[in-house]
């Protein structure tokens, strides 16, 4: 599971073993699929994932 955390405490978190998104603001989960699919979930979604890939890839960088 990845997770992130807005300024304003909004969070969202992305669970990679249902393929499941919650949006705590919005009080819903949502598979990925209607999420990448729909705005706003796909802006929050898209920018979890990428935010999470560039953390991993320093990761793998520094090892």
């Amino acid at each position: 599971m990845i997770a992130q955390v807005a300024h304003n405490g909004v969070r969202t978190l992305f669970d990679f073993r249902t393929e499941q998104v919650f949006f705590s603001d919005l009080k819903v989960w949502k598979s990925y699929q209607q999420a990448i699919e729909r705005s706003p979930y796909k802006e929050r979604l898209t920018d979890l994932i990428r935010v999470w890939e560039e953390l991993h890839w320093q990761q793998y960088k520094a090892n």
